[in-house]
């Protein structure tokens, strides 16, 4: 029986360690799209924190699998979140989340993409909140009737 428990742990430790060594490369890839497209240096920072979280989770091994498998999905959401926030390719976010989504797939449990049917919603709702005052700004300075030219003067 003991043989059997330490393969699985030995099993569920792979997964972990795949899902943060791919989370690493994107956000190394993340990192470098924010340097070229000159997003904030604190946004930058930022695409580092749940990276190295999951990291010192699954180093520590704090928590039984299952605890560590939802950290390190919530970490990859956060970091698709504030890639998907800063980035100005709507094709290039969609392909990450769908990236995101087969990821966690490999962790084999339904709950860790239960916050993939979430995450829409709220980039719709930041997206809405942000665009719209924009949006109802450059409609009223369009709507508004254009002024007369002055009258040429003469000399």
């Amino acid at each position: 029986m003991d043989n059997i428990q330490l393969k699985t742990e030995r099993a569920e430790r792979r997964l972990e360690r795949i899902v943060l060594i791919v989370l690493s490369l994107y956000t190394a890839a993340a990192f470098a799209t924010g340097l070229l497209s000159g997003w904030s240096v604190y946004i930058r920072e930022l695409l580092f924190l749940p990276a190295l979280s999951g990291w010192f989770i699954y180093s520590r091994e704090y928590w039984d699998h299952s605890r560590r498998a939802n950290f390190i999905s919530i970490a990859c959401w956060t970091e698709f979140i504030l890639y998907a926030l800063f980035t100005n390719s709507f094709s290039s976010m969609l392909v990450t989340m769908a990236g995101v989504i087969v990821l966690l797939s490999i962790f084999n449990t339904q709950q860790i993409l239960y916050p993939g049917l979430i995450v829409p919603f709220f980039l719709l709702s930041a997206l809405f909140t942000l665009l719209v005052p924009a949006g109802i700004r450059s409609f009223t300075v369009l709507s508004q009737k254009p002024s007369p030219l002055p009258a040429p003067t003469a000399r």
